[in-house]
């Protein structure tokens, strides 16, 4: 059989765009088009980064605990190292996510302008997605309204805070909130927090015990570490991190990322 047939009708169907740099001919503060930092990487991290690792890159495996602990510490003990999920960048976590939750006879509910990957990847896994549309001009998200949209087919919400694109911050009172109304339906709710680094600490969903909650967090953005491709997530279902680590690809920090982490996560006064 030819092996295009294998591939999934709806893979080939969907149109994706690429990702691309901003355009020429102005230096833009931010760039939006790949949310890399303008203000460049930690100087700790630049140091190790520009003056060489210790770890030899011929091997596999490393030892992640440096990370977890970094991790850990950084929050303040809201974060146990067992509920520590690592990937490559936000995107590499979220992608497996979607492979081990989406299933064509479950819904995912999210927004509409909404970062558009992982309602994506849903969609290749013959999952429908679901939309609350923001509307102008303010564009402002309320809960209320995307509760509404929850019926018995959603198994997934989708949530970006501080969304992409508006940059509104969501309160963690409403995703509070929100992660009630979905425990108690037995729904999963993933909170993306990519640009989360941009907003107090406090306000992270990670400060949230729920069991069906998936805060995911990236180094790429506050943290200015973007081509090193680093991510993390916190769950506290033993279950969902059990399945997250059948379809996590192996290793998936580099053993430069097991030094540079830490170093990064000490410099706090870097966010502020």
């Amino acid at each position: 059989m030819n092996w295009k047939k294998a591939v999934r009708p709806v893979i080939r169907d969907t149109e994706a765009l690429h990702y691309v740099h901003s355009g020429e001919g102005f230096i833009p503060k931010v760039d939006c088009s790949l949310g890399s930092c303008p203000f460049g990487s930690p100087q700790r991290v630049l140091h190790k980064w520009r003056t060489g690792f210790t770890s030899d890159p011929c091997g596999y495996m490393g030892d992640y605990s440096a990370v977890e602990q970094a991790i850990v510490n950084f929050w303040g003990g809201a974060v146990k190292k067992e509920e520590i999920l690592l990937g490559a960048g936000s995107i590499g976590i979220l992608y497996n996510l979607a492979t081990l939750l989406g299933d064509g006879g479950f819904h995912v509910l999210g927004l509409a302008p909404q970062f558009p990957d992982v309602p994506l990847y849903f969609r290749y896994m013959e999952s429908p997605v679901d939309k609350v549309t923001l509307t102008g001009p303010s564009y402002r998200f309320r809960v209320e309204e995307l509760i509404s949209r929850i019926n018995d087919a959603t198994a997934m919400v989708y949530l970006d805070n501080p969304h992409n694109p508006t940059g509104q911050a969501i309160h963690l009172s409403d995703v509070e909130v929100l992660a009630d109304h979905c425990l108690d339906r037995g729904i999963m709710l993933i909170v993306d927090e990519a640009y989360g680094g941009f907003m107090e600490e406090e306000e992270s969903s990670i400060n949230l015990k729920h069991p069906n909650l998936v805060s995911v967090r990236s180094f790429s953005k506050s943290w200015g570490m973007a081509s090193l491709r680093a991510g993390y997530a916190v769950a506290r279902d033993p279950e969902l991190r059990d399945l997250y680590n059948k379809v996590c690809p192996p290793f998936p920090l580099s053993p430069d990322l097991l030094e540079l982490i830490p170093l990064a996560m000490e410099e706090k006064e870097y966010l502020s």
